[in-house]
């Protein structure tokens, strides 16, 4: 219901035909005495208190703003009305403010014994909004209706504190610590900081959820919105934080979040600062934060199932509740709960598919929010990893470092969650995190983009059967790391390698099986070494890629400290030719065994490891002890011609047994020396 209150405030003699007179010592200047009515904003009542204001007060300026003119006068009463002469023909700036003080009396909340800097009284808790407004107009000229039609808005912002979990007793007091308040020039609405924190002590309301108790603190307007840093206190324990909380006269501010020491959380606010909204109420989001997951019984792999968490150790300064996705109790583990004695084992009714969640009380995802948490590498009863079947969020916090086999295994994992590891930014070790996970289907982009620390990728995607496809720049954000031996080994469906994969690894030193088994396939992009300039491991590489068709020139050309090439292409049976030249840089390799061995449609050149001449046969491999142990053994592709490896100079503990075994179609074959057949 709409609700008003009267002002009876200027009276102008112009306008108002039969009003009483009063006497003027200047007879040019006509004065009169007039009440007229003034009322509150609906909307603005309807965010707070709907009774009438006790305490009014009024502050008249002639000019047509109050600042540097002289005060014609100043009222404070109890009553609501007003009686004031002004003067015909003269300018005037009109502050008034209504709250639920005393008239003239000690004792009020707020300061308002000057309009242009009303503050909240040193010691002084708001309890209930108060009003403001101002109006300017010249007597006799403006039309009478721009001024006796003012609107009073809250001069103040509420901030309601809610509890969002059940509270195990009554909340008696919320300390509330503010870095500085405000003062308000009620003509402009401009907000003047003052320095020097303050202390709000409120008495809560009698509830266990919801808005346990209510402050009015002096904030900016719409353009100047208020944000602060505060802290809340319930009952006496630890405090809360709340960054970045905004603030907006005659708006309400929702601050929502754990303030009992049941949930050991700590508040943050997230919440929109342009105020696009129709009310403006700023919701500070702080709900216990999840992930979920999703597992899929069998009769065959029983109904039960255990949380993978560390089986030793204990929780963080964090509640747990397990939401086991059947209906059930949920679990609840407490802070600092032993693993080892953890209730984590729940057994279902029936075989199907279950979504479990998992929720924390710790919402800052930048500190520990749950235990280690690895599906295929903890708690390895009750089949748990072949129960894994997709993991439908960001895993939260763990606190841990080392990411090593965090889902290896988990043979039925089938999908993973976008920004999987967000929450984990310190990981520096994803080594075997999805090896064996052979149905997964696909790599989320920017999976790693978190993670700048990372040093180790080896055998990350190995054994991935269905991964068909690997997200461009995949590992840009991880430039510290070294390892990526076996990384997508085996991943048999693996269809084609993004260009400029790892551009941004300087780092890498090993590569040796990064490729190694992918079936289908048929080319390597261009360049995808260039920046790797430390790599000395390449064995292995490619080897196994049945359907491998060619080889880039100088894909090998900047890794000149490289020394492992062992059986880097074995086995690649569609290779039919070696760019020329592919090894000449490589002066610092000495392992070469199998390299080509099984690349039976190659049609050799002399060039593989340079162009041949007197000069290079003494040099490429002066004084080296070389490993050529079935190099190029059954590369026989037509009309080949072998390079004259048995003329160049090398150390004479080089091994050669088998170099060029059943190469039976090389041009060359009668001169190869017994000793390289």
């Amino acid at each position: 219901m709409k609700k008003h209150f009267l002002l009876a405030l200027f009276g102008i003699a112009t306008l108002f035909s039969g009003c009483s007179q009063e006497e003027n010592s200047d007879p040019s200047v006509s004065n009169k005495t007039t009440s007229f009515t003034l009322a509150m904003d609906d909307g603005a009542i309807t965010r707070a208190n709907t009774a009438t204001p006790s305490r009014y007060i009024m502050e008249v300026y002639e000019g047509t703003t109050s600042k540097d003119a002289a005060q014609a006068a100043q009222v404070e009463q109890a009553g609501n009305t007003f009686d004031v002469v002004l003067k015909d023909g003269q300018d005037y700036t009109i502050l008034f403010w209504a709250d639920y003080g005393t008239a003239q009396g000690s004792g009020n909340v707020f300061d308002a014994s000057k309009l242009r800097e009303v503050k909240i009284a040193s010691g002084k808790v708001a309890t209930q909004a108060s009003f403001a407004g101002v109006v300017q107009f010249k007597v006799g000229t403006d039309d009478v209706s721009k001024y006796t039609a003012v609107t009073l808005k809250h001069a103040v912002a509420q901030v309601n504190f809610k509890q969002t979990g059940t509270l195990t007793a009554t909340p008696t007091k919320l300390t509330v610590g503010y870095p500085e308040s405000y003062s308000l020039n009620v003509e402009g609405n401009a907000v003047t900081k003052i320095d020097g924190a303050v202390t709000h002590e409120l008495t809560c309301n009698a509830v266990t959820t919801g808005t346990i108790a209510t402050d009015y603190i002096i904030a900016g307007d719409a353009d100047d919105a208020t944000v602060m840093n505060i802290e809340a206190t319930l009952n006496g324990e630890s405090k809360k934080e709340i960054s970045n909380a905004p603030f907006r006269r005659n708006y309400a501010t929702n601050i929502s979040g754990a303030y009992s020491d049941k949930y050991s959380a700590t508040l943050t606010a997230n919440c929109e600062v342009d105020w696009e909204t129709t009310d403006n109420n700023a919701e500070l989001p702080t709900d216990p934060d999840m992930m979920q997951f999703t597992i899929a019984l069998t009769n065959d792999l029983g109904l039960s199932y255990t949380i993978p968490f560390a089986a030793s150790g204990t929780t963080g300064d964090y509640k747990l509740v397990i939401d086991w996705g059947d209906a059930s109790t949920k679990t609840e583990i407490s802070a600092a709960t032993d693993l080892s004695a953890a209730n984590l084992t729940h057994t279902y009714a029936e075989v199907k598919e279950y979504q479990i969640t998992i929720y924390s009380s710790q919402a800052d995802a930048t500190k520990a929010q749950t235990p280690d948490f690895r599906p295929g590498n903890n708690r390895g009863a009750n089949n748990n990893k072949l129960k894994f079947k997709s993991m439908d969020s960001p895993i939260l916090n763990t606190g841990k470092t080392d990411f090593t086999a965090c889902f290896a295994s988990c043979s039925n994992l089938q999908t993973i969650a976008s920004g999987l590891f967000d929450k984990n930014t310190t990981v520096t070790n994803f080594s075997n995190s999805f090896t064996g996970c052979s149905k997964l289907q696909s790599i989320p982009s920017g999976l790693f983009d978190k993670h700048t620390a990372v040093t180790n990728f080896a055998t990350c995607f190995a054994n991935c059967l269905v991964l068909e496809s690997i997200p461009a720049g995949l590992f840009d954000n991880s430039p510290l790391a070294t390892l990526f031996r076996a990384c997508f080994s085996n991943c048999q469906k693996l269809q084609s390698i993004p260009s400029g994969l790892f551009d941004n690894n300087t780092a890498a030193t090993v590569f040796g099986s990064c490729f190694s088994g992918c079936l289908v396939l048929e080319s390597i992009p261009s360049g995808l070494f260039d920046n790797n300039t430390l790599v000395t491991d390449f064995s292995i590489c490619f080897s196994g890629c049945t359907s491998l068709k060619s080889i880039p020139s100088g894909l090998f050309d900047n890794n000149t400290i490289a020394t492992n090439f062992t059986s880097c292409f074995y086995n690649c049976t569609p290779l039919k030719s070696i760019p020329s030249g592919l090894f000449e840089k490589n002066t610092a390799a000495t392992k070469f065994a199998s390299c080509f061995n099984s690349c039976v449609n190659v049609v050799l050149t002399p060039n593989v490891f340079c162009i041949e001449t007197d000069e290079t046969k003494a040099n490429r491999f002066k004084d080296k002890t070389m490993d050529f142990t079935e190099c190029f053994a059954k590369v026989s592709g037509a009309d080949g011609t072998a390079p004259a490896l048995w003329e160049y100079a090398m150390s004479a503990s080089s091994t050669t047994t088998e170099c060029f075994r059943g190469a039976t179609n090389l041009t060359n074959l009668a001169s190869i020396p017994t000793a390289w057949k």
